[in-house]
């Protein structure tokens, strides 16, 4: 009788210790998924609290439209991974607006964790700045999207067109445009944005 009791005992420890390990495993896919779905890029992450996926106020929108800005411009300009990327940044002008952009955008969503813990007159101040950087990034991402659809290749065989062509241009106009007002925010600023001053990877 005592072995059996001791059998059972050890049977609903093992089942107990099996259901704790699947839930713990279930919660921790569940928070990774969200975090996946939190960040603004998952080449440079940072640190922007879950709750911003959903809560109102001005740091949790001003996050939300960064995350949505470059999730539409990398529908437009896939990121390239593995060790051909440099190449791939090298070759097209597209990619390497795309890339620079995302940085940004991952710095400016640093400054939003860090301003969100900022008290006093200041808050206001970077408020403000961080939704005018914020709002002049997003315009730049629709731009380089609105390039990068405009410059799908003709069909094999295809003949130009003035159409064709007309694109064409717009898309040089855009990236002439978006490279000169990237210049001129960063002299607006006085910055000058670099990896070094992206969060830790």
């Amino acid at each position: 009788m005592t072995d059996v009791l001791v059998a059972l005992f050890v049977a609903l420890v093992a089942a107990t210790l099996a259901g704790a390990v699947l839930v713990g495993g279930g919660l921790a896919l569940v928070g990774h998924r969200l975090r996946k779905r939190n960040a603004v890029s998952r080449r440079y992450p940072t640190s922007a609290p879950l709750h911003w996926q959903a809560t109102p106020g001005t740091w949790a929108a001003l996050h939300r439209r960064l995350r949505d800005a470059v999730a539409v411009l990398r529908h437009a300009v896939p990121d390239t991974k593995g060790r051909h990327r440099q190449a791939a940044l090298d070759a097209s002008p597209l990619a390497r607006l795309a890339d620079e952009l995302e940085q940004h955008a991952a710095a400016l969503d640093h400054d939003l964790v860090v301003a969100a813990h900022t008290r006093g007159p200041a808050r206001t101040s970077l408020r403000q700045h961080l939704i005018t950087q914020v709002l002049q990034l997003e315009a730049l991402c629709q731009r380089v999207a609105a390039a990068a659809s405009a410059s799908v290749p003709p069909r094999p065989g295809s003949e130009p067109t003035p159409e064709a062509l007309g694109r064409i241009g717009e898309e040089l106009d855009a990236l002439e445009a978006a490279r000169d007002e990237i210049a001129r925010l960063e002299a607006h600023l006085g910055v000058s944005w670099s990896r070094s001053e992206l969060p830790p990877r």
